[in-house]
């Protein structure tokens, strides 16, 4: 069984984290390291708008986070760092020998005011892929 243990960095569209597994032929727990690659559309996130207009862009602001045990100044960011300013088209995530080991590809169809109407994702993993599709709906 594996569980996500820390998330180390966020930076510019890449995520680090380790997972915890246990080693069969050990016997014991490994951490293994992994990352996240995320690249982003050019258009609004659909809910940047209405979270700002409640105020919680603000407070987000005042909000510092430690991804570290002991942090220290690159392990603590900015809560607002944490959510996208646009819309994920692709995440590539990869293992510690920076091998790629799942992807998700997501295609929107937009509005005339730039907000998804329609997003369709297909995650891969090895031999396995599964399609996620949404609509989205705007009062």
């Amino acid at each position: 069984m594996k569980k996500l243990k820390y998330v180390f960095a966020i930076g510019l569209g890449v995520v680090l984290f380790q997972v915890e597994a246990y080693d069969w032929e050990t016997e014991m727990n490994v951490v293994e390291n992994y990352t996240a690659e995320i690249f982003y559309d050019n258009k609004p996130n659909m809910y940047f708008s209405t979270l700002e207009s409640a105020g919680l862009i603000e407070v987000l602001d005042g909000v510092d986070v430690s991804f570290g045990v002991n942090p220290q100044a690159s392990e603590v960011i900015k809560a607002r760092r944490l959510l996208p300013l646009n819309n994920v088209t692709k995440i590539i995530y990869k293992d510690g020998g920076d091998n790629v080991i799942g992807t998700l590809t997501v295609d929107y169809t937009y509005d005339s005011d730039g907000y998804p109407l329609i997003g369709k994702g297909v995650a891969v993993a090895g031999e396995e892929s599964i399609a996620i599709n949404t609509t989205y709906s705007y009062e």
